[in-house]
């Protein structure tokens, strides 16, 4: 909660950076939805992977969902790649996704969470380069 004063007096640059969605009539549910048409849409922009350009393993990575008191969504802005994500990152060899979750918000937001979180993001990524993940659904020749 100490964190919680510091994220209000940062909404105006945060408002005027990002894309927003104003959730104060809006269920936690209602507002995940709002975040997936805008992510479908392109409306919340284009946020590049972080990846090597020859991955040698798959990657998993695992985000934590948070509302405050309003329902309103917490994000945080990466120093390292643009764009605005939910809390969380990759997940360690042998370590469950709940628990990188749990590990990465402590990092992240130096929140200590002492139960598994009720809704956990899970993102996983094959083993490829960029250029042949898109090529995967891509008849263009050269790839």
């Amino acid at each position: 909660m100490e964190h919680i004063e510091p994220y209000r007096a940062a909404l105006g640059w945060i408002t005027a950076d990002a894309h927003t969605i104003d959730t104060s009539a809006l269920t936690p549910y209602e507002t995940a939805e709002r975040i997936a048409e805008a992510v479908r849409g392109g409306a919340a922009g284009v946020c590049e992977i972080v990846q090597t350009p020859e991955p040698t393993a798959e990657t998993v990575a695992a985000g934590v969902l948070f509302f405050d008191e309003e329902d309103r969504v917490l994000l945080v802005d990466p120093t390292y790649k643009p764009g605005w994500e939910f809390p969380g990152g990759v997940v360690e060899p042998g370590e469950a996704p709940a628990q990188a979750g749990i590990r990465e918000v402590a990092e992240e937001l130096g929140l200590h969470l002492t139960t598994v979180p009720r809704l956990l993001l899970v993102d996983w990524e094959a083993p490829r380069p960029p250029a042949a993940a898109d090529c995967a659904s891509s008849s263009t020749v050269g790839c």
